[in-house]
């Protein structure tokens, strides 16, 4: 078998760019989907979904994506699309393989789609092995069918990602953290990175705690937010009016700076509003939005912070 990869053409490449752009696959899945399989046809499809979820991890670097997947959750954008693709594959390929007649047809099918890179294939390993095509044993014949079918869906896989944007949704997901997007194992330096920055503070008047810190307290001793803002920028150092007034004027000149949503969030989660609530009063469908637009106003408040004085 030879060991240059076999690339599809440049027509096939852009063809099933613009299909999965316009057709995108996963508008016809559901997130979290429940799949009632059993017996054989739940082998199957174990089986294919790792299949390939292995290669659509394997094609993330070459994606530009060169970061541990692993270290992240699986409501994270790009494994949520993983997961959905895969799952949405391997329902098929479990349905085709556990009817004989869909079986068939597809070998059928695949052989006359693939019939010039096949007979490449044959070509290359008989000569590897130094026999005629003719002499290839039924084991040697499936061995490169393998090899290039594998070839074939790793090519498949990468040309569905790319039509489906996932560069470009981790690019923003990127750009719009949340602690929701990290996997909780033991060991997990983007998790790690990503609290540092989080809760980290220069401001002259103390340690700013988390949006999330400012909720959990607030529900713990049941006061407002901004009324005992004192317990959350407060050194020790100030009398409780002046720290009150400080966080008061500092609040407000923040607050100056939000949009009209950003604003609303805001307000709403001084309130001792949940994540949750939040959304449904601004008609969200999930709470996500409302995490990640903390999690921007977060990053706002710390450049926000370098400029402003007292």
């Amino acid at each position: 078998m030879t060991e240059n990869k076999i690339e599809l053409s440049q027509e096939d490449v852009a063809e099933l760019k613009s299909f999965f752009e316009k057709n995108d696959i996963t508008r016809f899945a559901t997130l979290d989907k429940e799949y009632t399989l059993c017996g054989k046809k739940s082998d199957i499809f174990a089986k294919a979904k790792k299949y390939l979820s292995e290669k659509w991890d394997a094609n993330l670097p070459e994606l530009g994506i060169k970061r541990n997947m692993k270290n992240y959750s699986a409501v994270y954008p790009v494994n949520l699309i993983k997961d959905t693709d895969a799952g949405y594959f391997a329902e098929q390929v479990a349905d085709i393989f556990s009817d004989e007649e869909k079986y068939r047809n597809a070998i059928d099918i695949f052989f006359e789609m693939y019939e010039e890179p096949l007979s490449a294939g044959f070509e290359a390993y008989a000569a590897k092995i130094n026999k005629p095509v003719e002499e290839l044993t039924d084991d040697e014949i499936c061995c490169v069918i393998d090899q290039i079918a594998d070839t074939i869906d790793g090519e498949l896989t990468n040309v569905t990602m790319i039509g489906q944007k996932v560069p470009e949704i981790f690019g923003v997901s990127k750009n719009t953290k949340a602690h929701e997007d990290y996997s909780k194992k033991a060991k997990n330096p983007d998790r790690t990175n990503f609290e540092k920055s989080w809760y980290h503070s220069d401001t002259k008047i103390g340690t700013m705690l988390s949006l999330e810190e400012l909720q959990e307290k607030d529900e713990k001793n049941g006061t407002d937010v901004i009324a005992n803002a004192r317990s959350v920028f407060d050194d020790g150092s100030q009398s409780a009016a002046d720290a009150d007034a400080e966080c008061m004027k500092l609040r407000n000149a923040f607050a100056d700076t939000l949009d009209s949503t950003d604003l609303a969030i805001f307000e709403m989660r001084e309130k001792g509003m949940k994540d949750k609530e939040i959304a449904a009063a601004l008609k969200y469908k999930t709470h996500s939005a409302v995490v990640k637009r903390l999690a921007k106003m977060k990053e706002k408040y710390m450049e926000f912070r370098k400029t402003y004085t007292f």
